[in-house]
């Protein structure tokens, strides 16, 4: 989920204000500027700023930079590299297993 996104994701999520909508979509706009490598840093740095502010949760705060599943389209936050370079939540992953046996 990109910067975008991650900010419609909150807003249609949470209920802000005009100056906390701006606070918010500022801070998305400073951790995209700061060009993390790593998504976990930048989520590190997005928790710092804004976890647990209105009711975000860690599990949220993971869709930012989360990439989707190849096949249903659902993020996948908790998605490691090392898994391999075909992404699949975990619905599609037991699904695919299921099949396979």
């Amino acid at each position: 989920m990109d910067e975008r996104e991650f900010y419609y994701y909150i807003e249609d999520n949470f209920t802000l204000d005009g100056k906390a909508a701006r606070l918010v979509h500022n801070i998305i706009e400073y951790i995209k500027d700061q060009e993390f490598v790593d998504a976990e840093d930048a989520q590190t740095h997005l928790s710092s700023l804004l976890g647990g502010a209105f009711g975000l949760e860690e599990r949220e705060i993971k869709l930012y930079r989360a990439p989707s599943c190849e096949e249903c389209g659902e993020y996948v936050p908790e998605w490691n590299p090392d898994d391999g370079d075909y992404i699949l939540c975990l619905d599609c992953a037991s699904k695919n297993e299921e099949e396979t046996v």
